[in-house]
């Protein structure tokens, strides 16, 4: 996009282009959803000559040691069983954005893609990847997997897939570090308070039907009294559209 100045020169009006455009947002072939089988999404800018970077690992690619880079289109493999690049979870998150040199880059657009199967199989050891191998980061507890008494129980067992699909999910990314470090990662110190905890990243709505809703960058901090113990394996969550993140209003998400 261009920002226009007007200027009055000895009685003429010029408009004068303040800054460079902008390249053209990335787009998914398929998109964020739930899925079955492993595939390959294609994704593309419309901004000819571009480059784009992209991760599967929750990083951002922008400044991400695990960013690879192609030119437009690229078609990138969604497949929960392989560790080319992620960690071995049953959700492939992929992150993009795209630069040419003389525009300014388009924004980080991510993506989720869940195999419901894979949920409910999960290990209880570490996807491996940068998640914490021993379920701690620093006193936080962690749960992988679920519950196999649950999973396994013949009366269960065949529902846990129905049910995951039943609602709709959240899917709220930011690297690895931003989580786990032990000194300023989020989860790993959940009774911090204030402006400085909060890490960038993204939250999706994702419907099961497949119906189009919304991504959005955003601020994210833990919120809550008792439940921020490390004790508790689970957190709640508040977020905050700024600016810095690219999206100030928080009717975005009504918008998208």
């Amino acid at each position: 996009m261009k920002s226009l100045l007007t200027v009055a020169l000895g009685g003429v009006l010029s408009i004068l282009p303040l800054h460079s455009e902008k390249v053209a947002d990335t787009r998914f072939s398929k998109g964020r959803g739930f899925y079955d089988e492993s595939f390959k999404e294609t994704v593309s800018t419309k901004t000819k000559g571009a480059t784009l970077f992209y991760t599967l690992d929750g990083s951002d690619p922008r400044d991400s040691t695990t960013s690879k880079t192609s030119k437009s289109p690229v078609a990138i493999e969604i497949d929960p069983s392989s560790r080319e690049g992620r960690p071995l979870s049953p959700g492939v998150i992929l992150r993009v954005f795209a630069k040419k040199e003389g525009l300014e880059p388009s924004n980080v657009d991510t993506a989720t893609y869940l195999f419901a199967e894979k949920v409910r199989e999960q290990s209880h050891r570490s996807p491996g990847g940068g998640w914490p191998e021993d379920h701690r980061a620093n006193r936080q507890v962690l749960i992988y997997g679920m519950n196999k008494e649950v999973v396994e129980n013949p009366r269960w067992k065949d529902q846990i897939v129905p049910a995951l699909k039943a609602i709709p999910t959240m899917s709220i990314v930011s690297s690895l570090d931003n989580w786990f470090n032990s000194e300023m990662g989020l989860y790993a110190n959940p009774r911090d308070q204030g402006k400085k905890t909060e890490i960038p990243g993204s939250l999706e709505l994702i419907y099961p039907d497949g119906k189009k809703v919304f991504q959005v960058n955003t601020g994210i901090r833990i919120r809550g009294g008792y439940s921020v113990s490390s004790r508790n394996p689970k957190h709640s969550y508040r977020f905050f559209f700024r600016k810095e993140y690219g999206d100030a209003d928080e009717n975005v998400v009504q918008k998208v």
